[in-house]
């Protein structure tokens, strides 16, 4: 039975002291992100941009082109930003999955699905924190971060996911 105890309490002991990664996202200098927020819905002009910049693989400033292993997936997100029925979201309750704020649009795409939103973003180009909170969500390579306003997203700036490390980790 003392054994039983021991081995529970190490195991919560060990849970509460292993390090977590913060739950935020930074906005990476002016090569890894792409052009400033673009309005939503898009239009044909800002959906090619943002393609372009998938294409050089997040880096504004590559001089050719790299595969995009999820363009497919990247080709059907920005459709789908690109019609106004797809970008209404819920913030009124709080959730971890971005699908569950973002139920329409992930009606369109599995590129969300199954993703924590996050809404905690760092961006050393604003004054102050932007209200409300924009809705940041990873595909695995690339944050969407969106803006948005009464129940509806109003703006995107995609960026290169950048890994950062924290104090004891190493590369």
């Amino acid at each position: 039975m003392r054994s039983a105890i021991a081995v529970v309490f190490s195991l919560a002991l060990i849970s509460v002291c292993c390090a977590r990664r913060p739950a935020y996202v930074t906005v990476p200098q002016k090569q890894f992100r792409s052009a400033e927020p673009v309005a939503l819905p898009l239009e044909p002009q800002d959906r090619d941009r943002l393609l372009e910049f998938f294409s050089h693989g997040g880096n504004r400033y590559a001089r050719g082109e790299v595969a995009d292993d999820a363009a497919r997936e990247h080709r059907r997100a920005l459709d789908a930003l690109a019609d106004a029925r797809n970008l209404s979201v819920q913030t009124n309750r709080p959730v971890r999955d971005f699908c569950d704020m973002a139920v329409s649009l992930c009606g369109q795409t599995a590129l969300f699905h199954k993703r924590r939103v996050v809404q905690q973003v760092v961006d050393a180009r604003d004054d102050r924190p932007p209200f409300p909170a924009p809705l940041a969500v990873s595909d695995g390579h690339y944050w969407w971060i969106f803006r948005h306003s009464h129940g509806v997203l109003t703006g995107i700036v995609i960026v290169h996911e950048v890994e950062r490390q924290t104090a004891g980790e190493t590369p």
